[in-house]
């Protein structure tokens, strides 16, 4: 009997012993994750290429066309030759809820960095209805980057892209330095585009 009550005790103790342990395991991933993010948005994002930018991705990308807002076709190389700054791009649509949730936070930096970084926003053309409603998106939110179109997925390919959002960071001299998929970090984005302006 006095054994019984002796291993009931011990198998309490156990227990509780377990759930403090769960208690504190948790605790410490609720402070990590609260404050892990805080610490990654200063850190700027790797300026190297994204695994899926081949080492042809530079020449591809700059002879990719897209559409301006007036539908003319351009080059990226043009783009880049006229402005004769690095430039941001990122790649979007009006269908994507992470690509939209960025973009005042795009706004923000091209009313920040807009005279030093050339901006260009590409809408995903991969439906006939897409172009109409990045169009009428953009006016409806009064953004003021320019937008262009990758109506022919010239983009798309030259970047192997597989998701959207991504933004690709190309230098003055026409080479990719970044390209990451996913919604940027608004912190982490700026301090890039503060080291690519250093470098």
């Amino acid at each position: 009997m006095a054994e019984e009550v002796v291993q009931e005790k011990g198998k309490k103790k156990g227990v509780i012993v377990a759930v403090v342990a769960l208690v504190a395991i948790l605790v410490v991933a609720v402070v990590a994750y609260s404050v892990l993010p805080s610490i990654r948005a200063s850190a700027p994002y790797e300026l190297t290429p994204a695994a899926q930018v081949d080492s042809l991705a530079s020449s591809s990308l700059m002879a990719s066309s897209v559409e301006n807002s007036e539908g003319e076709k351009i080059t990226i190389g043009d783009i880049s030759k006229k402005s004769q700054k690095p430039i941001v791009m990122n790649l979007w649509a009006t269908w994507c809820p992470h690509c939209t949730t960025e973009m005042k936070d795009y706004q923000k930096l091209y009313d920040e960095y807009g005279d030093r970084i050339e901006f260009a926003m590409l809408d995903v053309v991969d439906k006939k209805s897409e172009a109409s409603a990045a169009r009428d998106y953009i006016k409806e939110q009064a953004f003021t980057f320019p937008v262009y179109y990758d109506s022919d997925a010239e983009v798309r390919n030259a970047l192997s892209v597989v998701g959207i959002p991504m933004s690709v960071i190309v230098s003055a001299d026409g080479d990719v330095v970044l390209a990451r998929s996913g919604e940027i970090n608004y912190s982490a984005m700026k301090s890039t585009i503060e080291k690519v302006l250093n470098a």
